[in-house]
């Protein structure tokens, strides 16, 4: 995505709304973060920006900036200790199409990165499954996405294989577009997701009583929704039965 979209912003910035981006920016380009790699040279543009500020030209008091393929590749990670790089006016491109991809940005950045002696931290989002989803393109569009975010993990796995004193965390964002087992044929397969779901929520009913109310609030929105699905799953599995045991008769 942009640099400036969501989630990287949420780590270098305080804004009163996401869509805020110049703002985003202009406290982007103060922080000045070690390796900055993504789209969204729109929002640091003094063409664009509102106040015209020029924020690429004050990194590049700081850091080398590059915004395309060549340039990225011509980096040097042994001889550099900052890096911008940004490849599109807002985002980049789909997993199939875009250059640098994210596995090969998060190499460079654990190159550079890595080199401090003080340790340092590494934020990697895979940002379009959930694009792919909203739009409810074709599952090979998200399944694109994802092989790419999964080699952006192996890059990092790789490196913590030489370095084991080294923390990685994967979270999800959430599913959207409906990426659904309900068009599953197998009643058996929907009946064990069904149970699956419940058994989820018998958990979480368990421990709602020692969270907080924020904590318990949402559990409880959670398990509404849970329920609602396993409901869907077994009339799904129970459906497959039944035009099976009509296939078979007739």
């Amino acid at each position: 995505s942009s640099i400036t979209d969501a989630t990287p912003a949420a780590f270098v910035s305080h804004v009163r709304a996401r869509d805020l981006q110049f703002d985003i920016a202009k406290q982007m380009a103060i922080l000045a973060p070690d390796v900055i790699l993504g789209g969204g040279t729109r929002w640091f543009s003094p063409t664009v920006r509102p106040d015209r500020e020029d924020l690429l030209a004050a990194l590049r008091q700081t850091h080398p900036v590059v915004t395309d393929t060549d340039g990225f590749n011509g980096v040097r990670d042994t001889t550099v200790s900052r890096l911008v790089g940004l490849f599109g006016a807002v985002d980049m491109p789909p997993a199939t199409l875009r250059s640098p991809t994210l596995p090969a940005m998060t190499q460079k950045a654990i190159n550079i990165l890595s080199r401090d002696p003080d340790g340092f931290f590494l934020m990697v989002e895979g940002s379009q499954p959930d694009w792919r989803g909203h739009n409810n393109l074709p599952i090979g569009y998200v399944v694109a996405e994802m092989l790419d975010f999964d080699a952006a993990i192996g890059v990092a796995l790789a490196y913590q294989k030489r370095v084991p004193d080294v923390l990685i965390l994967v979270v999800a964002d959430h599913e959207t577009g409906g990426l659904a087992i309900g068009s599953a044929r197998d009643s058996s397969l929907l009946t064990s997701a069904a149970n699956c779901d419940n058994e989820a929520v018998r958990n979480l009913v368990r421990v709602t009583a020692s969270m907080t109310k924020q904590a318990a609030d949402s559990a409880d929105s959670t398990t509404v929704r849970m329920r609602i699905t396993a409901a869907r799953l077994q009339n799904a599995a129970r459906a497959t039965r039944v035009e099976r045991i009509v296939a078979d008769y007739t």
